[in-house]
C-alpha cells in the first residue's frame, strides 16, 4: 500500500473513512477483497505470496494498513511488511504489546509506515525513526516518506478529503479521487534516492506503469453504528479489472 488517507473522528456518523491505493508489481500473486479464509471476521485483500495484507479491518474492531518507506533501491527484507497487517487484525495483542514487538523487530521488515489499532484508538508507526504516535483527529494522508512528509500526491488527496462533509459524495466519486494520474511538477518531487525519472513516474496518486503500479483502490467506511463497508477496484497497467463490495459489522 503506497497511499493512505484517513478521515478520523470528524464526520458525523462515520468516525473513520479510509481511501487508499496499493502500488505493487502486477505479477505478484494477490487475492482481491474478501473475508479471509482462515479468519472470516477479517475483511480485506491479501498478498498470496507472503500471506499478509495491505489494508484490513476485523469485525472485532481492529484495523491496519501499511506503506513502504522509499529510500533508494530497496534491499531484501527478512519479513514482508504485510505480515504486520495480518498479525494485528488476526491477533489479540494490546497496542502496547504490539508496539513492543515492533520495537524489537523493526529492522526485519524494511522501511514501513503502519497505521494500526482499534477503530476508536488508532496509531501511526514509522519504522525508520522507531516512532509511534496516536493518530490525530482530522485528515491524515501518508505515502512513502515520513508520516508528515508533504508530498505532491499527499497534499492533493488531503485537500479533497479535508473538504468532505455530510452527506458524503457517492462512493464512485470518492474512488475516482484515487485514479488521479497528475504527476508532480519537477520542483515538488521528493528525493528518495531512486533518480529523477523514477521519482516522476511514481509521483501521481494513480500509477499506471506496465509492470508496476496501482493494483487496488480501496474505500473503507466505518460507521458509528458499527456497520463496515468496503469497496475495492482492481487494476492492471491502468485498466480497471473489477469492483468488489463487502460489508460487515463490528461486534458490540
Amino acid at each position: 500500500m503506497c497511499l493512505i488517507a484517513l478521515v478520523y473522528r470528524t464526520l458525523p456518523h462515520t468516525p473513520l473513512l479510509v481511501l487508499a491505493n496499493r502500488d505493487e508489481a502486477f505479477a505478484r500473486p494477490t487475492d482481491p477483497l474478501a473475508r479471509w479464509a482462515d479468519t472470516p471476521m477479517v475483511l480485506g485483500g491479501r498478498d498470496r505470496q507472503a500471506g499478509g495484507g495491505w489494508l484490513a479491518v476485523s469485525e472485532q474492531g481492529r484495523f491496519a494498513a501499511v506503506t513502504n518507506v522509499r529510500a533508494g533501491q530497496p534491499l531484501p527484507a527478512e519479513k514482508s511488511r504485510g505480515a504486520l497487517v495480518a498479525q494485528w487484525v488476526q491477533g489479540t495483542d494490546t497496542v502496547a504489546q504490539f508496539a513492543q514487538q515492533l520495537a524489537t523487530s523493526r529492522h526485519a521488515y524494511g522501511g514501513v509506515n503502519l497505521i494500526f489499532g482499534t477503530l476508536a484508538d488508532l496509531f501511526c508507526y514509522h519504522s525508520p525513526h522507531g516512532s509511534l504516535q496516536p493518530l490525530a483527529s482530522g485528515v491524515t494522508v501518508i505515502c512513502n516518506g515520513a508520516p508528515d512528509a508533504p508530498w505532491f500526491k499527499v497534499e492533493r488527496l488531503r485537500a479533497q478529503c479535508a473538504a468532505l462533509s455530510t452527506p458524503l459524495p457517492p462512493e464512485d466519486q470518492l474512488l475516482d479521487w484515487l485514479t488521479d494520474p497528475t504527476p508532480a511538477p519537477c520542483e515538488a518531487l521528493p528525493d528518495t534516492g531512486v533518480g529523477y525519472a523514477l521519482e516522476k513516474r511514481l509521483s501521481p496518486i494513480f500509477i499506471a506503469e506496465t509492470d508496476y503500479g496501482t493494483r487496488a483502490s480501496t474505500l473503507l467506511s466505518c460507521r458509528a453504528d458499527g456497520a463496515l463497508a468496503m469497496v475495492e477496484r482492481t487494476f492492471v497497467a491502468g485498466q480497471l479489472q473489477g469492483v468488489r463490495r463487502l460489508g460487515g459489522r463490528v461486534l458490540p
